[in-house]
């Protein structure tokens, strides 16, 4: 679909969802005008969109409850999100930038595809969240309390996904559901100089209720994790799925 031009005055004013799949904006200003239509828009989605004179999309939509953007192309795009009413939040931008504006103090839900420090620091609030990270290349935001954080699904696909996760942990005091998924697990797996062992384990492990592991192969750095969560405990149920 090509959408050409957006008309200044267009407006949907009982439009509640909107779906916008592979569709192509002459300029970021269509994009805006076209979003701001619906004054009660409360759920959005975006697959890959498109803009040859685009790398900014800009969406300030107050009444949004709901925004999923979903991307496989390998290009890059900014998102700058000001929607401080969201409840759930799921994007998949990992070729790109994600800026959040602002504390998102009604955000409870987040699947995040990325490590841009600029999305941790919006994330105080969530309560469930799942973390894809594939390239991790400097510490995210440390000062970023994760409060109300009860339940992390966490997905590290690369070599250092252990330093993430760590920071994670130790800044989330109320978390008791913890799932690790498909984490980097290549020969370097036996090298324990891929990770620092910390002190002493993050707080949060000793009063986990569940842990499931999927795709757990024994390395050194599972075996490692799981003592930490289950020492001086009975209480926390453990689920170990072994890699194919």
């Amino acid at each position: 679909m090509n959408l050409l031009e957006v008309p200044s005055r267009v407006s949907f004013q009982s439009l509640k969802t909107l779906r916008l799949k592979l569709v192509a904006y002459p300029d970021e200003e269509s994009f805006v005008r076209l979003i701001s239509s619906s004054p009660v828009l409360g759920d959005l989605l975006l697959q890959n969109p498109v803009g040859d004179n685009i790398e900014t999309f800009t969406i300030n939509v107050p009444s949004l409850h709901r925004l999923t953007i979903t991307r496989d192309e390998k290009s890059y795009l900014l998102f700058v999100i000001h929607c401080h009413s969201l409840k759930e939040l799921d994007i998949e931008n990992d070729d790109g930038e994600v800026n959040l504006i602002g504390d998102m103090r009604e955000l409870v839900k987040a699947n995040i595809w990325t490590c841009d420090s600029n999305v941790f620091k919006s994330l105080t609030f969530v309560k469930t969240l799942r973390l894809t990270v594939e390239d991790y290349k400097a510490p995210y935001h440390f000062g970023t309390i994760f409060s109300q954080l009860v339940c992390l699904e966490f997905r590290g696909q690369c070599y250092n996904w252990w330093d993430l996760l760590l920071n994670v942990l130790q800044h989330s005091p109320r978390l008791q559901i913890l799932t690790l998924e498909d984490c980097y697990r290549e020969q370097v797996w036996g090298d324990r100089e891929i990770w620092i062992q910390p002190s002493c384990a993050p707080e949060c492990l000793y009063h986990l209720k569940t842990f499931e592991w999927i795709e757990y192969v024994g390395s050194p750095i599972q075996k490692e994790l799981i003592c930490k969560s289950i020492k001086d405990t009975n209480k926390t149920k453990l689920g170990l799925t072994p890699s194919l």
